[in-house]
């Protein structure tokens, strides 16, 4: 599909794979998809622009919000604190800042490939159907859900993009 120019295929299972993260060192509220951005990361520096972007088999519930600090978004709690990369920030987050989201990203057509098509949040959503296999109670699937009710809230207002209309959590 990109005749004469390189792409990549980076596979999430790579770097937050369910496969790498024992039972019981399963938390979702540590696990984040840092990881996975650090791939798109790499390959933005090494000039390419055409990604295809495995989701399937992540230990993460997170929205995603790791991957898009790695790359350069900036999250904020009520107390315009910023939040760290090393956890899972949902249910903290208050505002977002993109300064300094790198710039190569403007230039890159990425190509989500999902075998779902559950929606972000809800009895259907990533928490409730695939959080327990992450190692969440009960409680934490609520917890998890509201967090991405949450961010999908502020992405809507900060980007006019409803995270809930598009198929595939």
């Amino acid at each position: 599909p990109y005749e004469g120019e390189e792409a990549a295929l980076i596979e999430c299972a790579r770097s937050t794979g369910l496969t790498l993260v024992p039972d019981d060192q399963r938390d979702p509220f540590l696990l984040n998809s840092y990881g996975l951005g650090e791939q798109i990361k790499c390959a933005l520096e090494m000039g390419i622009r055409h990604l295809v972007v495995s989701l399937g088999g992540s230990a993460t519930t997170d929205g995603g919000t790791g991957l898009l600090q790695a790359l350069g978004y900036r999250f904020f709690n009520d107390q315009n604190e910023e939040l760290p990369p090393n956890r899972n920030i949902l249910c903290d987050i208050e505002r977002i800042d993109e300064c300094g989201v790198l710039p190569e990203l403007k230039d890159c057509q990425v190509i989500v490939a999902s075998d779902v098509t559950n929606p972000f949040y809800g009895e259907q959503g990533a928490a409730h159907v695939y959080g327990p296999q992450k190692g969440a109670t009960e409680a934490d699937v609520y917890r998890l859900d509201s967090g991405l009710r949450k961010f999908a809230s502020v992405w809507d207002s900060y980007t006019g993009v409803d995270l809930q209309t598009i198929d595939g959590a």
